[in-house]
């Protein structure tokens, strides 16, 4: 017997905030480094400072606005998840990513978090079902999935969650290491790890299921930066 279960009514109110204040501190963090970038690779010119007063506001209001836009797009991403239990395998479908099916004989092991969700792991690393606590009859799904296997209990946060924050920290210092610095074996590191960085995340990303298809379009803007780090580097480390 098949049943198919859906976010409940008014689910993405539950997780707005926090990816509001996730999202929110990592672009700040985004334009003060490109705004101390800009000011020490031009010399901290006066006319550059003067400008600033209306430069800001600028960028903040255009920050606002994808911030809004992107928002909107996790919200519709995240209201079209589906989950289907059937007597053979367990589906999870959800708008602009590929289905991921795992056999029931094939699933691992089931954990569920302390913040009330579950995630459902199959023999390949790839599939990964996260189950998020807004869905709809979430008792009755967990019923269904301890007649499966046992559940384990997971009370510690993710590690992604307990160090989100050092990513993007360690990578703007690391762009300011390269555009700043002229110490060349901070510049040779820095680079290098930006490089080896940006690799992983466009293989890990164009690889994942969780990941929607115009974020995968939209992350190989990363090459223009790696262009632009590796130009700054090379006339650093090789030029006169």
């Amino acid at each position: 017997m098949e049943t198919q279960y859906q976010i409940k009514e008014n689910g993405f109110d539950e997780i707005k905030k926090k990816i509001i204040l996730r999202v929110v501190p990592i672009a700040l963090i985004a334009m003060i480094g490109g705004l101390t970038i800009g000011h020490f690779t031009t010399n901290g010119q006066s006319s550059n400072m003067n400008v600033l007063p209306f430069l800001i506001p600028f960028i903040i209001v255009i920050m606002a606005l994808g911030i809004r836009k992107g928002v909107k797009r996790q919200k519709d991403i995240f209201n079209s998840y589906k989950l289907i239990i059937d007597n053979q395998k367990i589906i999870r479908q959800q708008h602009l990513t590929p289905d991921i099916e795992i056999p029931l004989e094939e699933i691992k092991e089931i954990i569920k978090n302390k913040n009330g969700t579950f995630i459902i792991k199959g023999e390949k690393l790839s599939n990964t079902i996260g189950i998020p606590s807004q869905l709809e009859k979430i008792e009755e799904v967990e019923v269904k999935l301890a007649e499966i296997t046992k559940i384990i209990q997971n009370d510690k946060k993710p590690f992604l969650q307990r160090f989100f924050w050092v990513i993007p920290i360690l990578t703007v210092g690391l762009l300011m290491s390269v555009y700043i610095s002229e110490n060349k074996i901070l510049v040779g590191f820095s680079t290098i790890v930006l490089i080896l960085g940006a690799i992983y995340s466009l293989i890990s990303t164009q690889r994942s299921k969780h990941v929607d298809s115009k974020t995968k379009k939209g992350i190989w803007f990363i090459i223009l930066v790696l262009f632009s780090v590796i130009t700054v580097s090379y006339i650093k480390l090789f030029g006169n």
